[in-house]
């Protein structure tokens, strides 16, 4: 999947040209230029005056392009979804066309009468897109930010004000980037430049959705639900490329391909790998999905050489560092060489149904708020008992709460998704790196009285809070990394915004805990066997531990010096840090690890300082 990038004021550069080249090499397709701006992307469409070019995909295009003929507003000349774009916006204006719009996408819209410059990133997230403005005043913009980088325009240089995010939390959440100067915008934003004035702000909100939808008895809105994901699917399937999904074992991979299977129109094609490698195999249960599904399944076996050798094209697709998703890589990867173009994937499943262990944990937390009421001084002397009696990182997390002055989500929530904890930070980066804990400061402003999402079912705010840090920035980014790198568009039911919405709708007690993902279940009843609700599982966990000693071990190294002399870093910290995980004190101490080296080689293969 090619990427857009483009330049607002490019009459102010000197070189031009190469600036264009330079900027334009991360994409392919259609340009317009009218002297004020450029783009550059897959899909392009010029009308009059105004101009579009979109990345990623609008599920619903067809239904649009029937309303818009309905009204005889516009005489389609094409089948490509950037006219149906551009006609809906001309059409119904700014954000009444971007409601009727379902997908994952990023478009800039140019409008040469105005004068005007429109970036717009998707409701979730799923498409990032990133922007500078040069003292001059000019604006890049780019869905992938080594797009910015290969301009020659952005400084080379680390964002000091984001490392301590990309430390704590293995990747940096919106607006702001590893690099200095350059931001992204936040799922649901878009920006506006026209004349001298810039502005960003929301055109989408998970909570504002959600309060919206009709408040329906249990069986209603199970149906609606039900009816809400079947029609995404069969959306999403809608192409004339090779679909195909990964099988892993988990109930929301295992749901989603029942869902899928119901809406197709011929067999669907399924995967999983076959290894003897500890955590990897996945044929067992694949089985039993794809036998009751129907589907035409693969076995792929895979080595452990193999896994050791995607090591580079992991991290060569990564566009900005990011602590995971290797595994998820090797999947997309095997996909994309069998020939599957379009891949249906189950990310945001255990996020909006309540499947992830924190979902459970939080509840538990919320119930101790009475801890509160406990003197500091006791809580610290009961936490540094705990991490006495057992040692490792997790009990320091507990230690961490324990010490902390609230047992509320938005205090509770970063901390358990942490990598690197409070004490870490000061150990780990310099003194004059600040240490501010940005997605703490995020949830406090989500999570406050009077704001919408206050207004929610606690374990909908966990889903908001999983949305705005650890889903959005980590697991959908990394994701979205490999796809874009592979050419494979990637497809994800779970997060249709009426999915989520529906989702972020339901009552507590329809989620949990009488037996895993209830209202998943309970939608889906009559499509999947009751008894996967008791014997799916995750996959087994996998550890990288034992490759980074060995076949990755003079990678790791590597990564973890050129981080040792990145400015900002405290060295010896870091050889402390890497030693405690060559004498394994810890179990998990590799995730650290990895996220560090994988930092350090982002740093050196894009120059930064």
């Amino acid at each position: 999947m090619a990427g857009l990038a483009g330049i607002h004021g490019f009459e102010s550069f000197q070189g031009l040209e190469g600036v264009r080249r330079s900027l334009f090499k991360m994409a392919s397709g259609q340009v317009w230029d009218n002297g004020i701006c450029a783009a550059l992307g897959p899909h392009a469409y010029v009308w009059a005056e105004d101009a579009l070019v979109v990345q990623g995909h609008v599920d619903n295009a067809p239904e649009v392009r029937r309303a818009l003929e309905a009204e005889g507003f516009h005489r389609f000349e094409t089948d490509t979804g950037a006219e149906v774009v551009l006609a809906a916006l001309r059409c119904w204006g700014l954000e009444p066309a971007l409601s009727k719009l379902h997908g994952a996408f990023a478009l800039a819209r140019w409008e040469g009468q105005e004068k005007r410059l429109t970036l717009v990133r998707d409701r979730m997230g799923v498409v990032p897109l990133h922007w500078h403005q040069t003292p001059q005043g000019s604006l890049l913009f780019a869905t992938e930010l080594r797009a910015l980088l290969a301009s020659d325009v952005v400084p080379r240089r680390l964002n000091k004000d984001a490392l301590a995010d990309q430390i704590m939390h293995g990747t940096v959440h919106a607006p702001n980037t590893v690099v200095e100067g350059i931001r992204q915008l936040g799922p649901g934003e878009l920006l506006v430049v026209q004349d001298e004035d810039l502005h960003v702000h929301v055109w989408w909100d998970p909570a504002d959705e959600a309060l919206g939808v009709d408040d329906r008895p249990s069986d209603a809105r199970r149906a609606h639900l039900r009816e809400v994901m079947l029609d995404a699917a069969s959306r999403q399937l809608r192409t004339p490329s090779e679909v195909g999904m990964w099988l892993n074992g988990s109930l929301a991979n295992s749901t989603l391909a029942a869902l899928a299977a119901e809406v197709s129109h011929a067999p669907l094609s399924t995967f999983s790998l076959a290894s003897d490698l500890p955590g990897l195999d996945g044929t067992e249960p694949a089985r039993e999905v794809a036998r009751h599904v129907g589907s035409t399944h693969h076995e792929i076996r895979i080595a452990g050489e193999d896994m050791e050798g995607a090591l580079p094209g992991f991290l060569e697709a990564m566009d900005v560092p990011v602590a995971h998703g290797f595994r998820s890589h090797v999947a997309q990867s095997t996909l994309r060489q069998v020939g599957v173009e379009v891949a249906l994937g189950e990310l945001g499943g255990d996020s909006m149904f309540a499947g992830d262990p924190i979902f459970q944990r939080s509840a538990q937390l919320a119930k101790l708020n009475w801890l509160a009421s406990w003197p500091g001084v006791l809580r610290r002397l009961v936490g540094r008992l705990h991490v006495t009696s057992k040692p490792g990182f997790k009990a320091r997390k507990t230690a961490e709460l324990l010490g902390g002055h609230y047992f509320d989500l938005a205090h509770t929530h970063p901390i358990a998704r942490q990598l690197f904890l409070k004490d870490d930070l000061e150990r780990l980066l310099a003194k004059d790196v600040p240490k501010r804990h940005d997605v703490f400061q995020a949830l406090v402003r989500e999570l406050a009285p009077g704001r919408k999402s206050f207004g929610l079912p606690f374990l909908s705010q966990v889903t908001v809070a999983e949305m705005r840090s650890h889903l959005g920035s980590s697991l959908v980014r990394s994701a979205q990394h490999s796809a874009t790198a592979l050419g494979l568009d990637m497809r994800l039911t779970f997060l249709d915004h009426r999915v989520v919405a529906a989702a972020l709708a339901a009552p507590d007690a329809e989620k949990f805990p009488s037996s895993p993902m209830p209202l998943l279940m309970g939608s889906l009843k009559g499509l999947v066997p009751e008894l996967w609700g008791e014997a799916h599982a995750p996959p087994a966990a996998w550890s990288m531990r034992t490759w980074m000693l060995g076949a990755w071990r003079e990678t790791s190294v590597k990564g973890l010096q050129v981080l040792k002399d990145t400015r900002g870093m405290n060295g010896d910290a870091l050889t402390a840090t890497e030693l405690s995980f060559q004498q394994d004190r810890d179990p998990e101490r590799w995730r650290h690890m990895w996220s560090l080296m994988v930092l350090g080689l982002w740093l050196e293969r894009h120059g930064l300082t």
